[in-house]
């Protein structure tokens, strides 16, 4: 009977083990501001998402997605926000602002460990730079 109950408690500390050795990004994201069909119709002008980590100046833009994103312990941050950029991409986002760096403290005492996470905004310009305006009027 303690060789099964100590089998038992091997197999599980070996379950747990290698759980938190697993790489994953976890990404949330709050509601549409702008219709998605309108996303759809403007995703070809979309090339590069630019970050930036305050909010730029230069340009006149609108406020189209919320991100969150927590790595696991292995991740790191580089990992998490190639992440966020590849969904905003697929969101229509042309660039992210105030982009913020966190470490999401997971457990306590020796077993403690922390999570990359990065939230970021993603944005649309709305003014004609260049000659290039990519929300259609």
């Amino acid at each position: 009977m303690n060789v099964s109950i100590r089998s038992k408690r091997v197999s599980i500390l070996f379950v747990a083990l290698i759980s938190s050795l697993c790489s994953c990004v976890q990404l949330q994201r709050s509601e549409e501001i702008v219709s998605q069909q309108q996303l759809e119709e403007e995703s070809n002008y979309i090339n590069e998402v630019h970050v930036f980590v305050t909010q730029p100046t230069a340009r006149a833009y609108q406020e189209t997605m919320r991100y969150e994103a927590i790595g696991s312990n292995i991740s790191s941050f580089e990992h998490v926000l190639k992440r966020v950029k590849k969904r905003a991409r697929k969101d229509g986002c042309e660039a992210l602002v105030q982009v913020k760096f966190y470490r999401q403290m997971f457990g306590n005492g020796k077993l403690g460990s922390s999570f990359p996470k990065v939230e970021a905004i993603g944005i649309r310009y709305t003014d004609d730079y260049y000659g290039q305006s990519s929300i259609k009027e």
